[in-house]
């Protein structure tokens, strides 16, 4: 535990590292943070916040007496005003590039910090820096949305009305600006003749719906041709069209111009793409973090997501809950980052505080992964998957459909591989073994279906564990 910490980033032209948040602080400390800035254009600043941004290097000071030689009278003032005994200062890098740093602190208690803390930070900042990546590209995409949907709220539309024949008979002056077309060159014309040889049977279908059984069609997308033979996005809404006696005469809708609105979806979707790639980058760097504090299980949680996306599939999830369990999958064990690694490899029977501590990752995965506001159903996975649905898991005996389905499929997954694969405590069971344990415990602690699916997989289908 630390008594503050503090999050300075460098700013946009990076040439000073600037305060972004805090935690821990008096108000008169905080206002005096509001101000510091540290110059990162000064090939002679060397304070330790600056030295740990340019050379991406964490540092650990428990006697400021040992540096003070070292800082600059800023540094040092810095230090005195804050109060410090001891702080770690350790950087935050994404791909390579220095973002900012993460500086924590002591100034009650007069335990020295160690190494397995700044260990520890290291394995958080790079989250950090995932999330601060994740921010500005939200933000961007935010924007982008709020520009596109100004541009769609203030774009001219094309009204037009069609006889019973499908006939224009009226069209506004706007489809010159849109299409090219001057007014008296579309009028007489089948609508058709400027609609895309592959939707013409589409808005027949459309204008018959209209003209046979006065229905109203609402905002269906298709393809105009310009005059000059290229292809335009519309959204095209229709209703039936009658005269001041109530008869029908014929069909008046619209077009709206979205071929600059397509554009932009398309941008945003390869903004969400990047979204999901970062996404995806951060599950497999928390799975990597984790998996390497305990040689024994390395490759377990990527094993564990082979075998529960495989059950998923099995059970005909869709695309979007098999990709949720993936997520949940790689990093379920994450909550075990906070035990220590003598505890994961000790290679005789835990005693009791210690089977606590490791009963404990479920909570502690939770906690950590709503801090960085992660996906509700994942988080939840992970929290639930020592759960069992007779009541006689952990952390909160709930009972079958109160565990989440994602939770029931990592619950198999998670078995199957720890009791095939050895550990320090005991040899490998075998996958014989860990199948017959599933067999004999479906619908007792495992999900029925699930079970089955599992056991589908391996016996029928021929499935096997892959190098991780």
């Amino acid at each position: 535990d630390f008594d503050r910490g503090i999050i300075m980033l460098a700013n946009k032209q990076k040439d000073r590292l600037v305060y972004t948040v805090s935690y821990g602080y008096n108000p008169k400390n905080e206002d005096y943070l509001h101000n510091i800035q540290f110059h990162l254009d000064n090939p002679q600043s060397k304070g330790t916040a600056v030295a740990s941004f340019r050379t991406q290097k964490p540092f650990l000071v428990n006697d400021l007496s040992d540096i003070e030689h070292d800082l600059s009278r800023k540094s040092l003032d810095f230090v005195n005003t804050m109060g410090s005994r001891s702080f770690i200062c350790v950087p935050i890098v994404y791909k390579g590039e220095s973002l900012g740093v993460l500086i924590v602190d002591n100034v009650q208690s007069k335990k020295p910090l160690s190494q397995t803390e700044m260990s520890l930070l290291m394995g958080i900042a790079p989250q950090i820096g995932i999330s601060i990546k994740n921010a500005i590209a939200h933000q961007k995409i935010k924007e982008s949305e709020e520009c596109f949907r100004s541009l769609s709220e203030n774009a001219p539309d094309i009204i037009y009305t069609l006889g019973i024949k499908g006939k224009f008979t009226y069209i506004n002056p706007v489809i010159e600006t849109i299409l090219g077309y001057r007014p008296e060159e579309i009028i007489g014309r089948y609508f058709i003749d400027i609609v895309r040889k592959e939707d013409v049977h589409r808005c027949i279908e459309f204008f018959k719906q209209v003209r046979d059984h006065q229905q109203t069609i609402k905002e269906e997308m298709g393809i105009l041709l310009h005059k000059d033979g290229t292809e335009r996005y519309f959204s095209f809404s229709c209703a039936p069209n009658f005269d001041s006696e109530s008869h029908f005469i014929g069909v008046v809708g619209t077009f709206k111009n979205m071929t600059d609105i397509r554009k932009s979806e398309m941008e945003l979707k390869k903004s969400f793409e990047k979204l999901q790639s970062v996404m995806s980058s951060t599950i497999d760097a928390i799975s990597i973090i984790v998996e390497s504090r305990d040689p024994y299980t390395a490759g377990h949680q990527r094993r564990v997501t082979q075998l529960a996306t495989a059950i998923a599939g099995e059970l005909a999830l869709s695309k979007e809950k098999i990709d949720l369990i993936r997520m949940g999958s790689l990093i379920h064990d994450i909550g075990k980052i906070y035990i220590p690694s003598e505890i994961l490899t000790k290679p005789m029977k835990l005693n009791d505080i210690e089977y606590a501590m490791i009963k404990s990752h479920p909570e502690v995965a939770r906690k950590i992964l709503k801090q960085v506001d992660f996906i509700p159903t994942v988080v939840d996975m992970v929290y639930q998957h020592h759960e069992r649905i007779d009541g006689s898991g952990y952390p909160r005996k709930l009972k079958r459909d109160d565990i989440l389905i994602e939770a029931r499929i990592l619950a198999v997954a998670d078995t199957v591989e720890a009791m095939a694969t050895h550990r320090p405590y005991r040899p490998s069971l075998g996958i014989e073994k860990a199948l017959e344990e599933i067999e004999n415990q479906r619908d007792i602690l495992y999900d029925e279906a699930v079970a089955d699916a599992c056991l589908v997989l391996f016996r029928e289908k021929g499935f096997q564990f892959k190098e991780a």
